[in-house]
């Protein structure tokens, strides 16, 4: 289980990068983008399922192992949108500058940027919990 787990992550993370890829080549919206993040949501939504979904329980419902756990990924989500964050923040304002000499074909692809950062911040906690969390005893 650890294995597939683990490659659900890997797929994730190649759809996420395919998601960018696709947006700065093809432009958002196209048949490349739309497979990357369908690919995307499937393998995140996978990825929950098979980490229990810790990241959403609420604290009460955690032991301590597992609030500890849950932490630390949610360190990893924050500091995944401080430095999502500050990297879109320095690519839109070069699609600005861009835009400013007449050429707006990049800075039409910041939502589809913004999406990809949000994404990504969303995910990087179930993806940690994920990767980290020991097989159930279940699992054998």
């Amino acid at each position: 289980m650890k294995i597939a787990t683990r490659t659900l992550i890997v797929v994730g993370a190649i759809a996420w990068v395919a998601l960018i890829v696709a947006t700065f080549t093809e432009g958002a919206r196209s048949p490349l983008w739309w497979s990357a993040l369908a690919s995307f949501f499937i393998a995140w939504v996978f990825t929950r399922i098979a980490s229990g979904d810790l990241a959403e329980k609420r604290s009460a419902d955690l032991d301590e192992y597992e609030a500890t756990l849950r932490n630390r990924a949610r360190n990893i989500g924050y500091w995944t949108a401080i430095l999502g964050g500050t990297a879109l923040f320095i690519i839109t304002s070069i699609f600005a500058g861009q835009a400013r000499n007449g050429d707006t074909t990049m800075l039409l692809q910041a939502p589809a940027l913004i999406l990809a950062l949000i994404l990504a911040t969303s995910a990087a906690p179930t993806g940690v919990l994920a990767w980290n969390t020991p097989p159930r005893s279940d699992d054998a």
